[in-house]
């Protein structure tokens, strides 16, 4: 008798469900729940389309900043090694020109002041 009174039971479940959803559909709340959904999916494949059709324009700006960088940097650099040429020079040439003077300089600062000798060796010992 149980086995009959499933059996009933989901028969009976079974076409109150089918009933419900064809019910539901012919509902004007339902059509338009369900219009409002497609057009949320519609926008949402559009704007996926539209952002990956965008992408090939993307990747073209990107390679044109990577180029443009890159033209950058060899300007940049050839104008570095000049001036980094130009100064390296400049200091060269500056101790060059005052060798004479440094030199002067540390002799004098070796040869010390003999006249003040013993003063300073007096200040030293007492």
């Amino acid at each position: 008798v149980s086995g009959r009174t499933l059996n009933r039971s989901s028969i009976l479940a079974a076409v109150l469900g089918i009933a419900l959803v064809l019910s539901g559909c012919s509902d004007p709340r339902f059509k338009q729940k369900q219009a409002i959904r497609d057009a949320r999916i519609k926008h949402y494949l559009d704007d996926y389309a539209a952002h990956d059709a965008a992408g090939v324009d993307r990747m073209r700006q990107t390679v044109d900043l990577d180029r443009t960088l890159a033209e950058w940097r060899a300007e940049n650099l050839t104008r570095t090694c000049g001036l980094v040429r130009t100064l390296h020079e400049r200091d060269v040439r500056r101790w060059k020109e005052e060798e004479p003077l440094r030199k002067a300089r540390i002799e004098a600062l070796l040869r010390g002041k003999p006249d003040e000798i013993d003063d300073t060796y007096a200040k030293m010992v007492y």
